[in-house]
């Protein structure tokens, strides 16, 4: 999986432990257990999978700042992915949210 550079050093240090994805493709059938590579390096392993209609959604359940750590709000922390994902296709898909520890 591909990260930009913050996020990977977020996850790095141990800051962001939650890393959201549109349940589509190879991401819906990852497991608890497996290991998830992101830019080729940093292996982590996949602790809890939490599955919700939307960002926002898992924003209010899960703590934002563990997918996001530098928002300072929900809003903030739903903007950041609704840029990558809209509205519609997270509503089409489900939010797939990997909980996950350094493997």
């Amino acid at each position: 999986m591909n990260l930009q550079q913050k996020y990977y050093d977020f996850i790095a240090s141990g800051s962001k432990v939650f890393e959201g994805r549109l349940g589509i493709g190879k991401d819906k059938n990852l497991k608890i257990g497996d290991i998830i590579v992101f830019n080729d390096s940093l292996r982590v392993r996949i602790t809890s999978i939490h599955i919700f209609s939307s960002y926002e959604d898992a924003m209010r359940v899960l703590d934002f700042k563990k997918l996001i750590p530098d928002a300072e709000s929900i809003d903030e922390a739903v903007e950041v992915y609704e840029e990558f994902y809209s509205e519609k296709r997270q509503m089409e898909f489900g939010v797939w949210v990997f909980g996950f520890e350094l493997a």
